[in-house]
């Protein structure tokens, strides 16, 4: 959802970028910036009642995190008791042998 939006005012609500995205996915997706630290977190503190969990590349694809960037998504889930996951099907082995939540 939304990996590259045509712009800013898409976020927070997802824009399916493939076909066969049903409707309740949708409806069920918050979508912040990559590198957005400021977003991110006001999107968090506005959301947190609703969220499962953050879901996130921690290198997305060619596009490395700006510096702190990861940590703002650690410290601001662990305040609000919010699960963090990096997704690193994609980048996994690429980075370090234990993904990038080892480096």
């Amino acid at each position: 959802m939304s990996m590259a939006p045509q712009s800013l005012a898409n976020f927070p609500m997802p824009v399916p970028d493939s076909a066969g995205i049903p409707q309740s996915t949708r409806d069920g997706v918050i979508v912040a910036p990559f590198n957005g630290i400021t977003f991110a977190r006001q999107t968090i503190a506005e959301h947190v009642d609703q969220l499962a969990g953050v879901i996130v590349e921690p290198l997305q694809r060619l596009i490395p995190p700006v510096p702190g960037f990861v940590e703002a998504l650690r410290e601001e889930t662990t305040r609000h008791g919010v699960v963090l996951i990096f997704n690193e099907v994609a980048t996994g082995f690429r980075l370090a042998l234990g993904g990038a939540g080892t480096l």
